[in-house]
């Protein structure tokens, strides 16, 4: 068993027991023949065992499972991980783990016997190490018959085992590691037996010490970090320069006691790094004064920063405000003092990949500014939030009942599973977030269903339906909620049946393909909403909003092409053409979403009409000599009224240009509608 065969088998679960090549080939970078190639490896390994058969239809790969949520941890638990087949990858991160916390020797021969590889495999993986680490400032030395150690800041060698520790393609991988560190820990003299349980309890009990309410994010992977952290405080101390608040001494120093007695020693200076990693996974109900003023600041340049990107702005929305505060309260921690105490888990579909992009550069510039260093599983865990920010209508019907959300990925994948639940379900619901602890206090009498990340008991459940999906729902679970809620949304809401009824009418005269979208329709027909609040990417821009050119020779030549068909069709003034030419002088291109595109836009000031959208594409791109020759290959021209109207619109479009690389070869087209359609996402 590698990494590539239980990444298969790992995806096929996800996409519930089957999966194209497509989709295979996209989310782990490799070809049909590679794939091919280790569904073979999987069959002989298959061979005299009962694991569940992947089998071939079509262009679809088949997982022949019944029971896809038990079957895979119930596998892994009895895994043994000595015939876990490491990449080379997976050997470089243990090779770093290895020298940072071992009580052994670490020399090439030792590393050559330990991975049963070759001298040179281990002289090259030590040599790519080497590199990799220089960014961080940490170097491997060798002491001869000492062998080979890490010098540099602690706080940053920290940093790289946690990112080692934390990174795997598969849970495999992930077992493997803990197994090792947990040998370590033995070899250090700890008594191993439960000990990951007695952490986990310590944890649980350490959420109700003091009036805070709070609970820790990712508390298995918290537990493994400080499981981690505690072999490297066996072979160096850390002299950590903070100080533990007053208000948070006694809390700590009880903590510490508790740690004392499952045997886990820390001196009072790595007590106050623990305080650090604490705080970096403590998702805390938000009290104003808790926040330091460099917080408040780093929030509000966030919010700045993807303002000035978007000019969408967070607070509009105040449950997503209020989750984001929390956020980047823990973010901080985590980024200010170099901790990792978990990774991204979920599938990236285009629309959410799109906004990472931009949570890519808002980061750059508040990282800059603020000293924090943060990698893509951060950027990926602020997306969340700007892709949440989609508004969904509302019905003028009354809400049917109430759904509740159990996400235990974090707050920002929470709020995103809520934002795709309300469109599948046409706020036709209210739609409330939980963690497990609290569901007692949600579940009434009006709770139609239960939308939860993981497996729930039907104890607890009440007898309440339960889906369990991703926190990125897949098609299929997509496809599901939709299915369950037109077969029951007449039950719960008596003025449905007129749509009831004339469905079936029609069923009587025709065949109905797709009887999820004639609901959809028929009950967007039968309850109308505020057309303002549903502007989508169609509205806004057509075709003839669309400019070609070889070339331009300068950049406001660029925005006035751009901007031309707004102009022509009295969408905007040319007032605000010139304010966006202004604010590009001033600041750089702070409107680009992707490389080498921009989203222009500027602050409305009675100069637009109504939101709309238009696009120049200029074939050799332009260099722009005051941004270190930047090329910028397409401006979009976004015309805004306000700080929301727009939201689905600029949402669809981010997503769009995601599809299919679309942003990489927009300005490469000859056909200007199949542009526009490639760009709206219509039939092709």
């Amino acid at each position: 068993m590698n990494t590539y065969i239980a990444q298969i088998i790992q995806l096929l679960l996800y996409n519930g027991g089957e999966a194209t090549f497509d989709v295979l080939m996209e989310q782990m970078h490799i070809s049909k023949r590679m794939i091919d190639y280790y569904l073979r490896q999987f069959e002989e390994w298959r061979v005299g065992k009962s694991f569940p058969l992947i089998s071939r239809e079509d262009d679809k790969i088949l997982l022949q499972c019944k029971d896809y949520n038990n079957f895979w941890s119930d596998f892994i638990k009895e895994y043994d991980v000595k015939d876990y087949f490491l990449s080379a990858i997976e050997r470089q991160a243990c090779i770093v783990l290895l020298i940072g916390i071992s009580n052994a020797r670490i020399k090439i021969e030792y590393l050559v016997e330990f991975f049963q590889v070759s001298k040179n495999t281990i002289a090259n993986d030590l040599l790519i190490i080497r590199k990799a680490l220089c960014k961080y400032h940490v170097y491997i030395e060798n002491k001869g018959k000492g062998g080979y150690f890490f010098t540099g800041k602690e706080c940053d060698i920290r940093y790289i085992l946690m990112q080692c520790y934390h990174y795997h393609d598969n849970d495999l991988f992930h077992k493997y590691k803990l197994e090792y560190i947990l040998e370590e820990l033995r070899n250090y003299g700890f008594e191993t037996s439960g000990l990951v349980c007695k952490v986990r309890k310590l944890l649980k009990y350490a959420e109700h010490q003091d009036n805070e309410k709070y609970y820790f994010l990712a508390l298995d992977d918290l537990v493994e970090t400080i499981l981690l952290i505690a072999c490297r405080m066996q072979k160096f101390d850390f002299d950590c320069k903070e100080e533990i608040p007053k208000k948070a001494e006694a809390t700590m120093r009880l903590i510490g006691s508790q740690f004392k007695e499952i045997g886990i020693n820390y001196t009072s200076r790595e007590l106050t790094y623990l305080y650090l990693i604490l705080q970096s996974a403590k998702v805390s109900i938000y009290n104003l004064n808790d926040f330091s003023n460099e917080v408040f600041d780093l929030i509000n340049d966030i919010i700045h920063y993807f303002k000035a990107i978007s000019q969408l702005n967070i607070f509009e929305q105040t449950e997503i405000y209020n989750m984001f505060l929390i956020h980047v309260k823990s973010m901080y921690f985590r980024t200010k003092y170099k901790i990792k105490i978990t990774n991204f888990i979920g599938a990236m579909n285009s629309s959410l990949y799109g906004f990472y992009c931009i949570a890519e550069k808002v980061l750059a510039k508040v990282g800059s500014k603020y000293n924090l260093t943060y990698d893509k599983d951060e950027v990926y865990f602020l997306s969340y939030y700007f892709a949440s920010l989609e508004q969904v209508s509302e019905p003028l019907t009354s809400n049917i009942g109430n759904v509740l959300i159990i996400c235990v990925s974090g707050l920002g994948s929470s709020m995103y599973l809520k934002t795709q639940c309300l469109k599948i379900f046409e706020n036709s619901f209210t739609i409330s977030i939980c963690d497990i602890k609290n569901i007692d206090n949600y579940l009434n009498e009006d709770t139609k269903l239960i939308i939860s990340t993981i497996d729930i008991d039907d104890k607890t459940c009440k007898g309440i339906p339960l889906k369990r999906v991703h926190q990125v729902l897949t098609d299929k679970e997509k496809q599901e909620l939709s299915e369950w809620f037109f077969m029951n949304r007449f039950s719960f809401n008596k003025e449905s049946e007129m749509i009831h009824d004339v469905m079936d009418i029609v069923k009587e005269c025709a065949v109905i393909k797709n009887q999820n979208k004639l609901f959809h329709n028929l009950n967007q027909y039968f309850n109308p909403i505020n057309c303002t609040d549903l502007l989508h990417l169609k509205d806004i821009f057509s075709l003839d909003s669309i400019t070609q050119l070889p070339s331009v020779t300068s950049l406001e030549q660029f925005i006035y092409c751009a901007g031309q068909p707004l102009l022509d069709h009295s969408y905007i003034k040319e007032a605000y053409l010139v304010n966006i030419i202004d604010v590009l002088n001033q600041h750089g291109p702070y409107c680009e979403c992707f490389d080498g595109i921009l989203v222009a836009h500027a602050v409305p000031q009675n100069d637009v009409e109504c939101p709309c959208l238009s696009l120049c594409c200029v074939e050799q791109g332009f260099a722009v000599e005051k941004w270190n020759h930047k090329i910028i290959k397409a401006i979009f021209i976004l015309g805004v009224t306000d700080t929301k109207s727009h939201c689905n619109a600029f949402s669809e479009l981010i997503g769009n240009l995601t599809n299919d690389n679309l942003y990489e070869r927009i300005n490469r087209y000859d056909d200007k509608e199949l542009l526009y359609k490639s760009i709206i996402k219509a039939d092709l």
